[in-house]
């Protein structure tokens, strides 16, 4: 059902000096083995893991990291696009938006929230820096660390409808990967919570001019390749 979900593995390496920035977005290479950007040049992921990115640091702060980790060399960022936990007013921003305008229903993004988050992805997109997003985090074990009990509250449609509300709201920024699951491999019975938010994406997607990675990420006990599969 979801051939085309990436399976990536982020390099953490001693991050060489400020280099040039890529022209994203970022594909897949001809022979499908490695990551290139538009003008095919061969991108190593020089990665960090922001996760609450978004959420936690004060404004200047964001600057600052985002700042600082361009001039060491970073060209990558995981970082989640919701927070369940670890923040200080999980999942709200330090200005106090939440993501939903009902607590844990996907079908009422709050325009506020994700104008902010947008604004976080285009800092990082004019330092050159992609970032891996996670639309849905669904967390450990699918627990409290992530979202994966509100998503199955949600529902099928309500998901497919929140993939395509994110991928829309941030169809023009090329940095961004779209990295879908999070450390938990649901059972085959419930992993439509991972396939409808991917599908939305790619619907709306298909209305962009450049199409943007699919990545996955799985439970530590299985891989994206074998555990996402239908």
């Amino acid at each position: 059902m979801f051939p085309a979900i990436l399976v990536f593995v982020v390099s953490f390496v001693d991050p060489p000096t400020e280099a040039a920035h890529s022209a994203f977005p970022l594909k897949v290479s001809e022979n499908g083995r490695f990551l290139v950007d538009q003008k095919n040049k061969p991108f190593l992921v020089v990665g960090d893991s922001a996760w609450s990115l978004i959420v936690q640091p004060k404004e200047n702060e964001i600057d600052h990291y985002l700042e600082d980790r361009a001039k060491r060399g970073f060209n990558s960022l995981i970082v989640n696009l919701l927070e369940h936990k670890f923040c200080t007013d999980p999942p709200r921003t330090r200005a106090k938006a939440a993501p939903f305008l009902k607590a844990g229903d996907f079908s009422t993004p709050n325009p506020a929230y994700f104008d902010f988050a947008y604004q976080v992805v285009k800092k990082a997109n004019d330092r050159g820096i992609s970032l891996w997003l996670f639309p849905a985090y669904l967390g450990y074990g699918g627990g409290d660390e992530g979202w994966f009990r509100e998503m199955k509250a949600s529902g099928k449609a309500n998901l497919r409808s929140y993939g395509r509300f994110v991928a829309k709201r941030f169809k023009d920024l090329p940095n961004l990967v779209w990295a879908m699951g999070g450390d938990f491999t649901p059972d085959k019975s419930d992993q439509w919570t991972v396939f409808e938010i991917a599908e939305g994406i790619r619907e709306e997607a298909k209305s962009t001019p450049q199409s943007r990675l699919l990545a996955s990420r799985a439970g530590s006990r299985s891989t994206p390749s074998t555990a996402m599969r239908n």
